[in-house]
């Protein structure tokens, strides 16, 4: 009886002592995921900057070529004027120079922010004007297709054609 008893106690000790390891094995394993989890968390948070970054970095590119050509439409329009003016065409010659002005502002208004001036600015005008803010992406949207369209049909009409 003794012997039952006594192997009873060992049983009880070794239940005991598997218990108490599963549940270090179990935080260990909870520590390691909380770890590689974290781990997961900064590299997602770097790869999202690092996009983020890119991604301003280019629009700021595209933005001082848009400031470029700006520039050159309002020059073309001022050269416009001063044609028109020599053949006595002053009311469509003022309309024009109106029209560069209003481009130089624009020019201007963008070659002086910067790229997260000018995003905080557009989503300002979004919650703002939401139906306007549709309707300029819209009409952005349809002149982009039409640059691109013109683009390409000079491009297929400088190229030659095979015989």
């Amino acid at each position: 009886m003794e012997e039952i008893h006594k192997s009873k106690e060992s049983s009880t000790v070794e239940r005991t002592d598997l218990g108490k390891k599963a549940g270090e094995v179990k935080d260990a394993i909870q520590s390691k995921a909380e770890s590689v989890l974290g781990e997961g968390k900064a590299e997602v948070k770097a790869y999202a900057k690092e996009a983020q970054q890119k991604t301003v970095t280019a629009l700021a590119v595209k933005k001082e070529q848009a400031v470029g050509e700006l520039g050159n439409l309002a020059q073309a329009l001022r050269q416009t004027g001063a044609q028109l003016r020599q053949k006595d065409q002053t009311a469509v010659a003022k309309y024009t120079d109106k029209a560069a002005q209003q481009i130089d502002r624009v020019s201007g208004y963008l070659s002086n922010r910067d790229m997260d001036q000018l995003i905080d600015e557009g989503e300002a005008l979004a919650r703002r004007n939401p139906e306007l803010f549709i309707g300029l992406t819209f009409g952005l949207g349809l002149l982009a297709a039409r640059f691109i369209k013109s683009s390409r049909q000079r491009r297929n009409s400088q190229q030659p054609s095979a015989a």
